[in-house]
């Protein structure tokens, strides 16, 4: 046997097999859901850092106006219904996650 024909004899024998389209697709997915999951952790300091600012300018809109005091609650509110959303609806989509 010649170099040449072992070579080719190699390179033959390392031809990959037909592609698994099922598992190409619950990869795909799963990368795109851990994506989704990253970007939505990404947004959850800003919205503790809104929720601190409010708590901390409270005293401040208090003094100042307060007429403003029930909107500054309200926005605080929502910031930590949002972050206990996320919270929840991360648990929940990994516990009804089909598998």
């Amino acid at each position: 046997m010649t170099p040449d024909d072992t070579l080719k004899a190699f390179l033959t024998a390392g031809t990959p097999g037909p592609r698994d389209a099922t598992f190409e697709l619950v990869v795909a997915e799963r990368v795109a859901r851990r994506r989704f999951w990253m970007s939505q952790l990404a947004l959850l300091p800003w919205v503790l850092v809104a929720c601190l600012l409010t708590v901390f300018a409270l005293p401040v809109i208090r003094a100042t106006g307060p007429a403003l005091v029930p909107l500054v609650e309200q926005i605080g509110m929502i910031g930590g219904v949002a972050a206990l959303t996320l919270v929840t609806a991360g648990l929940l989509v990994r516990r009804f996650r089909p598998s």
